[in-house]
């Protein structure tokens, strides 16, 4: 049995706090999988998104919450273009 419990949280920033804190979203990621902590968590996220699909696009809208854009380096972005059958 684990030792943490999940705090009640009022708002988004005490969650964040209370998660960083007491500890118990990282223990409740690695009960959750045979796997990795980051493939725990995209396990996680997935259900999430289909359980709480609205939810889920609400979040995934906020600007720098989910969907982190990262600059694609040209050999990368040649290969998606390849693959999607777009002419170069």
């Amino acid at each position: 049995m684990h030792s943490n419990q999940v705090p009640s949280s009022s708002n988004f920033d005490n969650f964040k706090r209370n998660a960083r804190a007491t500890g118990w979203l990282e223990e409740v990621l690695t009960v959750a999988g045979v796997g990795s902590l980051e493939e725990n968590a995209q396990w996680t996220i997935q259900h999430l998104g289909d359980v709480y699909s609205d939810s889920f696009i609400a979040a995934a809208c906020i600007p720098c919450v989910l969907l982190h854009s990262k600059k694609m380096d040209a050999e990368s972005s040649c290969a998606m273009w390849e693959e999607a059958n777009v002419a170069l």
